[in-house]
């Protein structure tokens, strides 16, 4: 009987706390049912005024109430006031009672938020600093950042959890897809500014820490940075942030031991519209840099030992964080060569570097140069210090008529040039290869007058249909064309001919004239009437000496022993006049060379 009792009264307190368990339930469901239904009126008024006070609008499909802190959005929207593109977007936003939001699919539409933030940046942070300073946290744990307003195009994963704390400020998190980028932010605010104890953003095969102070208008950093097998260290910058600019008065560093020093200025109306000077050893570099809705354009100039190279209008896109595409309007490079100073144009420059394995970067380019075409396919190691280069291309239809604005030699010459090339630097550098010539007509150039005047031949002034070949090579000792061949109507040329790096000259080719071409000069006529079909055996000859100052010397060939036959000291006497008749060659003639066999 008793042990009944006690199973009454207990089934009775189980059954009293299961009820009331269910009233709270039911008060709960009410509760949540009725806040559901209340809340999205006091929703669009209090999101009204937050676009009101940040010049924005802001949508979103639906609102609810989670138990117990949390009131969730969907479907968000943000837009700039009276602008279609929007600014952010996010699939859900999870407001905290308790000051943690938590924004899922973020997307934020980098050139809408840049001209938003141009237009009401400091209205928008002047409200925010006018905020009640409480604690709160800030989570993003998938964002996506797009470069373009229409939100195409490979975007930028990130993610953040950000806490601020009175006056302390600590972030971490993540930016880019596949081998991205962790950092970590350790911030302590004060009055006047504040002071950045730590932030270190690092990869699996880098690592940066930096820190430093914002005091009123004074940046000051410091900090290294390893990057593969590079060490930048010893950074130290200098940065102050004026009413209408950034400018960087200094920054410091060396990289493996060799300083690097930067300034520049940056204009905080147009974001990325910079201008910086770069002095690294024996290179300086001047940027101009504006962002435009293509991407970051730069423009600028770099001089390096002597040659001064410009280019404009040079945009970049980073595509899948290792394949980088570059394009250029035009480059324009001048560099000095045996004293003389040379221009190079380059137009529509196309580039791409493909930097997915690790210490290798493959480039492709394209271009055009003069009327034709040019590509070319490189390999750079950067394992080590110097790095090495290994490089193929071709080009084809470029007029030299163009060229003449480039290269002075050049002036009088019109025709297509063909050809290939591979190039290894910076070791054993050397640049080898072969070169065709297509319809070339040559007027008057230096050694035609030459020429023509040494050897009294007046239609060698103008070479017309010239179709040359050869194969070239330079490296640090010498610059050589070999199996040169060149035929004209006038003449045909074999041979080759060596320079080296004192400017000397080393050269020996043979050359068959023409019955017409020979028959034009008096030496020519008298060779014909000594020689029977003296047009169809070479003449040999020699070049040698200092390249603006060559010596010539008539080789032994079939022609000069059927003259040796005939002339005797007096025809030596005869080619030395002619030899000398051109102030910018020298001529000398062995005796022995034209003396009777």
């Amino acid at each position: 009987m008793l042990m009944t009792s006690y199973s009454q009264r207990s089934l009775f307190k189980w059954a009293c706390a299961l009820l009331i368990l269910l009233m709270i339930c039911a008060m709960a469901a009410i509760f949540i049912f009725q806040v559901d239904r209340w809340l999205p009126r006091y929703a669009l008024p209090f999101t009204d005024v937050i676009a009101q006070r940040s010049q924005t609008k802001i949508s979103f499909s639906m609102v609810h109430y989670r138990f117990p802190d949390h009131i969730i959005f969907k479907n968000v929207t943000v837009f700039e006031a009276d602008k279609k593109a929007p600014i952010l977007q996010a699939s859900r936003v999870t407001v905290g009672l308790f000051n943690t939001i938590v924004i899922n699919d973020m997307a934020i539409h980098f050139p809408a938020f840049k001209d938003y933030w141009a237009r009401h940046g400091e209205k928008v942070h002047a409200w925010a600093a006018a905020l009640p300073q409480k604690n709160m946290r800030l989570v993003v744990p998938n964002g996506r950042f797009y470069l373009t307003d229409d939100g195409k195009g490979d975007p930028v994963a990130f993610k953040i959890d950000l806490r601020l704390d009175q006056d302390r400020l600590n972030a971490h998190g993540s930016w880019g897809d596949k081998h991205p980028f962790n950092y970590a932010l350790y911030v302590h605010a004060h009055d006047h500014g504040f002071d950045l104890d730590k932030f270190t953003l690092t990869d699996t095969g880098s690592s940066m820490n930096l820190w430093g102070s914002w005091h009123g208008d004074t940046i000051d950093w410091k900090g290294f940075i390893f990057y593969e097998k590079f060490y930048i260290l010893d950074i130290d910058g200098n940065l102050k942030v004026q009413q209408n600019a950034v400018a960087l008065k200094q920054l410091s560093f060396n990289i493996n031991g060799d300083p690097v020093k930067v300034r520049g200025y940056c204009s905080p109306k147009n974001i990325f519209q910079c201008d910086a000077d770069i002095a690294l050893k024996n290179i300086r570099l001047h940027l101009h840099s504006q962002n435009t809705p293509q991407g970051l354009a730069l423009k600028g100039g770099a001089d390096l030992n002597g040659t001064h190279v410009d280019f404009e209008d040079l945009t970049g896109q980073v595509v899948n964080n290792n394949f980088l595409k570059l394009r250029t309007k035009r480059i324009q490079a001048i560099f000095p060569v045996q004293g003389r100073e040379h221009k190079v144009f380059i137009d529509d420059l196309w580039a791409s570097i493909d930097f997915a394995r690790p210490y290798q970067k493959i480039i492709a380019l394209s271009a055009r140069m003069y009327g034709g075409n040019f590509h070319s396919r490189i390999r750079l190691e950067t394992s080590s210090l110097p790095w090495q280069l290994k490089g193929q291309g071709q080009f084809e239809g470029i007029d030299i008529g163009l060229l003449s604005s480039s290269f002075s030699s050049l002036k009088q010459c019109h025709g297509h040039l063909y050809g290939n090339f591979d190039l290894q630097a910076p070791k054993n550098t050397e640049f080898t290869g072969a070169l065709t010539l297509h319809n070339g007509d040559f007027d008057n150039t230096d050694f035609q007058v030459w020429a023509a005047k040494t050897l009294q031949m007046p239609s060698l002034d103008h070479l017309s249909n010239a179709e040359m070949s050869c194969r070239f090579k330079v490296d640090e000792k010498s610059k050589t064309l070999e199996d040169l061949r060149l035929n004209t109507d006038e003449f045909n040329l074999r041979g080759f001919f060596d320079l080296d790096a004192d400017d000397l000259v080393s050269s020996q080719d043979s050359v068959r004239f023409s019955k017409k071409t020979l028959s034009e000069s008096p030496i020519g006529r008298q060779i014909i009437g000594l020689v029977r079909g003296a047009w169809t055996l070479p003449f040999e000859f020699r070049l040698s000496g200092n390249i603006y100052r060559m010596n010539f010397q008539w080789d032994n060939s079939p022609l000069k022993d059927k003259v040796r036959q005939h002339l005797f000291s007096f025809f030596e006497r005869m080619i030395d006049q002619r030899m000398d008749a051109h102030p910018v060659y020298r001529v000398t003639i062995p005796s022995e060379s034209v003396s009777p066999g």
